[in-house]
């Protein structure tokens, strides 16, 4: 980030933006069918299936990895903001969002598909605000007891600070890299460990 965005940024993080109910900036769709026998390395479609949204994904999906041969019922539309609709863990574990830049890729069943209004909102702004400092707010819809249920008509009554959309992506970048320089560090934390191994101590 340079000087002059940065001091624009940190001018902007005391002001207060309005707070917008979801519905008024993303279309609610549902994903349908896949299940684990249907995906694999290889397939003439892309997909994502619900229980990567926890142990594949992060925030960002800049490209799925999974494919199926199936025919896919929900397309994905670069921006969609994906949320879990169905977990055996607690509300929180259910309590994440995924932004998935990418065109053309199969939505699998139990996901909540946020279609973002892309003059209003940017879908990893939107992304970390579910997962991260809004994270109770969506945890609160969580329902269930053995298996926990988030549905998408509760999602979108979650109100959120809505600055401009430069102004939202100006925070992306900021999360960004922060993000890098994050995973750099884990990444020396495994060199060293991996040069423990090969040299331990006397």
């Amino acid at each position: 980030m340079n000087g002059e965005l940065y001091r624009k940024t940190e001018v902007r993080k005391n002001q207060k933006w309005p707070m917008v109910e979801l519905s008024k900036v993303v279309t609610l769709l549902r994903g349908q069918g896949l299940s684990k026998k249907d995906i694999g390395e290889k397939g003439g479609n892309k997909c994502v299936h619900y229980g990567q949204l926890y142990t594949t994904y992060g925030q960002v999906i800049k490209n799925a990895k999974s494919y199926t041969e199936l025919d896919g019922k929900v397309w994905s539309v670069s921006g969609d903001v994906l949320v879990p609709g169905t977990t055996t863990a607690d509300a929180m574990g259910i309590a994440t969002a995924s932004a998935l830049l990418e065109d053309n890729v199969i939505i699998g069943g139990d996901i909540n598909v946020l279609r973002i209004d892309k003059e209003k909102i940017d879908p990893v702004y939107l992304a970390y605000l579910l997962s991260k400092p809004f994270k109770k707010e969506l945890a609160v819809y969580a329902r269930g007891t053995n298996i926990i249920h988030l549905l998408g008509k509760d999602i979108i009554k979650i109100k959120i600070p809505l600055p401009p959309l430069e102004v939202q992506k100006e925070i992306v970048e900021q999360i960004e890299v922060k993000q890098n320089a994050i995973d750099h560090a884990k990444e020396i934390i495994k060199n060293l460990e991996r040069e423990t191994i090969f040299w331990p101590r006397a």
